[in-house]
């Protein structure tokens, strides 16, 4: 999951779209490779709550 490395360096203007964005990576990550579903939606809640 080196794509979330890189979520504090993004500016706050962009955090809705980003936020978005990272909720379809999520989804698509999940379909294709087959992660725990339920591992990524804690932690994109964990993540949204953070703001």
């Amino acid at each position: 999951m080196r794509f979330f490395s890189n979520i504090k360096a993004i500016p706050l203007q962009d955090t809705c779209t980003h936020a978005h964005s990272t909720s379809q990576h999520l989804f698509n990550a999940t379909r294709i490779k087959k992660i725990n579903s339920f591992k990524a939606n804690r932690f994109l809640k964990k993540f949204l709550k953070s703001f």
